[in-house]
C-alpha cells in the first residue's frame, strides 16, 4: 500500500483529498460539477473537455455552457448526452 493510501485508510478522509482525484457529481441530464479538475481543455456549445490529474473527462451534448469555474471546481449546464474518461 503506498503511503497516501495508508493515509486515507488511517484518517478516513475522502480519497479526493488525499489522493486529489477528481469527484464528479452528476445532476440527471442537465448539471455536472467536478472537483479537482486541472483546466479546460477545449469548450464549444456541444463539447467540452477538461483535464484532472488522473484522466481527461469529456462531455458531449447540446447548449452546453459553464455555469461557473473556480480554482477548485466547475460547473457544467446544458443537455448532458455523454460522458467520457480518457
Amino acid at each position: 500500500m503506498n503511503f497516501k493510501k495508508a493515509v486515507k485508510s488511517i484518517t478516513g478522509l475522502p480519497s479526493e483529498i488525499i489522493l486529489n482525484t477528481p469527484k464528479m457529481t452528476v445532476e440527471a441530464d442537465e448539471k455536472i460539477r467536478i472537483e479537482n479538475f486541472k483546466g479546460l481543455v477545449e469548450y464549444t456549445d456541444k463539447f467540452i473537455c477538461i483535464n484532472t490529474n488522473t484522466f481527461t473527462i469529456k462531455i458531449e451534448g447540446e447548449l452546453l455552457n459553464i455555469g461557473y469555474m473556480t480554482k477548485e471546481e466547475i460547473c457544467i449546464l446544458g443537455s448532458i448526452k455523454n460522458i467520457n474518461y480518457d
